[in-house]
């Protein structure tokens, strides 16, 4: 019969690792995409800001300095970039949530 108690516990004990593993995972997965999204829109910005450059570079080449900040393009990609700056913006705000929660969580307490 104690051997039984014995087993019973360690099945318990197991079953909780594996449970604890898990969620701790899944948490450890959705930080890493939420991470790889904000990265993503860090390159997505730095594409942004390098086409903004070689448009400004090819106004100011040509000669047409005054008409960089009346250019439709340049305007587009700074409308674009601007976007881009609060979707990160969100993002870095959605992860930090996502972490603090994660690390606030409490394990789960085990019943008897």
């Amino acid at each position: 019969m104690e051997m039984e108690k014995l087993w019973e516990r360690v099945k318990k004990s197991v079953v909780e690792g594996a449970t604890f593993a898990a969620e701790k995972t899944e948490e450890l997965t959705k930080l890493g995409k939420a991470k790889i999204e904000i990265l993503n829109t860090k390159h997505r910005i730095s594409k942004s800001f390098t086409e903004l450059g070689g448009l400004a570079y090819d106004s100011l080449k040509a000669g047409k300095a005054d008409e960089v900040a009346k250019s439709k393009e340049i305007k587009a990609v700074i409308v674009s970039i601007q976007k881009l700056e609060k979707e990160l913006d969100d993002k870095e705000k959605a992860y930090e949530e996502m972490r603090k929660s994660a690390a606030e969580k409490p394990p789960k307490k085990k019943k008897k």
